[in-house]
C-alpha cells in the first residue's frame, strides 16, 4: 500500500479552513488498485462559546463507478475551558457498489450498495 498525503490550511479571520488529498495506491486490490481522497473543511466561532464547523469529503476510486461524497457540520458549544457539548449531522453518497456508512460502519450500520445514509451525533467532551 503506497500513500502520498498533501494538506495544509489557512486562516481568513477568524475562520479556518483546511483542505487536502490523500492519493493511494493498494497493490492488494486488483480492481480498484488506486483512489484518491479529497477533503476540504472550515471552522468558524460563531460566538465565543460556539464554533460552527463544516467537511466535504470525496472518495474516488480510479476506473471505476465506485465513489462517495460525504458532507458533514458539527456545532459544537463550549460549557467551559475543558468540557463541550456537540452535535454532528452527516450525509453520505455512494456510487457503484460501495456501502459506506456515515458513521464509520458499525456491523449493520452500513447502507445497502450504491445507496446514502444519513447519521446524527450527539455528545459530550471533556479533555482531562
Amino acid at each position: 500500500d503506497k500513500r502520498s498525503v498533501v494538506n495544509g490550511y489557512f486562516k481568513a479571520g477568524a475562520t479556518k479552513v483546511a483542505a487536502g488529498l490523500i492519493r493511494r495506491n493498494n497493490e492488494g486490490s486488483a480492481a480498484t488498485p488506486k483512489s484518491d481522497l479529497y477533503w476540504v473543511g472550515a471552522s468558524h466561532p460563531v460566538t465565543s462559546l460556539f464554533t460552527l464547523d463544516g467537511q466535504i469529503f470525496r472518495l474516488d476510486f480510479k476506473n471505476s463507478a465506485n465513489e462517495a461524497t460525504l458532507f458533514a457540520l458539527r456545532g459544537t458549544y463550549a460549557l467551559s475551558k475543558r468540557t463541550a457539548v456537540y452535535g454532528t449531522l452527516g450525509r453520505i453518497g455512494n456510487d457503484g457498489t460501495l456501502a459506506i456508512s456515515a458513521s464509520g460502519g458499525a456491523g449493520g450500520g452500513a447502507p445497502a450498495a450504491g445507496k446514502s445514509q444519513t447519521g446524527v451525533m450527539f455528545g459530550v467532551r471533556h479533555a482531562f
